[in-house]
């Protein structure tokens, strides 16, 4: 049997525990380490930030070298299929297992697991032209869900890079992207172990921030109107980089506080600056090549990033009595359905 020939305790096992330390491959060039050349490096988790959805996300000290001292501190992003509960639970699959590692690492050594992501890749449509989702047995639903994490993982890298003139001011500072190896130490077959890798992204950690959400439990009434244009803001510069965001929400927005250098401020409190930041870009997608002026215009109009944050959070605050004020830019307005493209 193969979980016989081949010690699955790697794949089978859950690695993401406080404490334990992780060595990962680097695939892009990274500032976190004093050596920026070694192609690997190795971080210890300090906390996981639970429960996991379509991600897996914790906070690590990544330790540079073969010490242990630590570099510098993290937010780790990984995209296992495996542990993304939301995402296993939205397509009715159940939890990972040890049997779930047997079928997966069977399915990927016979051939028939790269055959089914190629069929995937090829339809983008989940094969619904051949089968449906129902028809699949347990090594299908896996190999769809490693398909799923990889284009969660691929968009995610795209936006950033696309975004890098922006990284460090209003979206975090990506300090590499990497891969898990997760594959059996005894198994050698490089196109079976390219199916066996977790991959995730390191990115710049603020402490002490708290999310969109909170803002009414963390912030002065007189401060909120500049931390929601900030947000608002960041939204409307997605479209100067072609970007377009399908997840803009509240969680996704992260506000840290600083105290400022100028004194006190009018109401006789230490200065505030306030940064405010837009994360998770996993379903978003850069503008296609193409792409017309009219189909993406249409496109943005109908996806309306910024009133998926300036309506919301206007909405948000007012059930906890505060006000806000908030005006659409109109920007994709020339591109919204008419009543009779509506059929209304």
């Amino acid at each position: 049997m193969l979980s016989q020939a081949l010690d699955l305790g790697s794949l089978a096992k859950n690695p993401y525990e406080v404490g334990s330390v992780l060595t990962f491959q680097r695939t892009t060039d990274s500032t976190s380490c004093k050596n920026d050349q070694l192609k690997s490096l190795r971080v210890r988790i300090k906390t996981l930030q639970q429960p996991w959805t379509l991600s897996c996300c914790m906070i690590v000290d990544i330790l540079c070298d073969s010490s242990d001292e630590v570099a510098e501190t993290a937010f780790l992003k990984l995209f296992d299929w495996r542990y993304a509960a939301q995402q296993r639970s939205d397509n009715g699959i159940d939890p990972w297992s040890p049997e779930s590692a047997v079928k997966y690492a069977e399915f990927v050594v016979s051939g028939e697991a790269q055959k089914f992501l190629d069929q995937l890749f090829r339809s983008n449509t989940e094969c619904q032209d051949q089968e449906t989702e129902e028809d699949w047995n347990v090594c299908q639903d896996e190999t769809f869900l490693v398909h799923e994490t990889r284009t969660m993982y691929n968009n995610e890298t795209t936006v950033y890079r696309r975004l890098q003139a922006l990284q460090g001011t209003t979206v975090p500072r990506l300090m590499g992207a990497v891969e898990l190896d997760i594959a059996p130490p005894t198994m050698k077959n490089e196109n079976w172990k390219k199916l066996l890798k977790v991959q995730g992204v390191l990115l710049e950690y603020s402490p002490d921030n708290f999310t969109l959400r909170d803002l009414v439990y963390m912030v002065p009434t007189e401060d909120l109107q500049g931390i929601v244009d900030q947000a608002v803001d960041i939204v409307r510069s997605l479209g100067d980089y072609d970007v377009l965001n399908s997840d803009v929400r509240l969680d996704n927005f992260l506000v840290t506080c600083q105290r400022g250098d100028e004194g006190i401020d009018e109401a006789n409190r230490p200065g505030q600056i306030y940064r405010v930041v837009m994360l998770d870009f996993a379903q978003s997608r850069v503008r296609r090549e193409s792409e017309s002026d009219f189909e993406w215009g249409r496109a943005k109009a109908r996806q309306d990033e910024e009133g998926a944050i300036g309506l919301v959070v206007r909405h948000h605050l007012r059930k906890h009595g505060k006000e806000v004020s908030y005006e659409p830019s109109g920007r994709y307005d020339d591109f919204l359905e008419t009543e009779s493209e509506s059929g209304a």
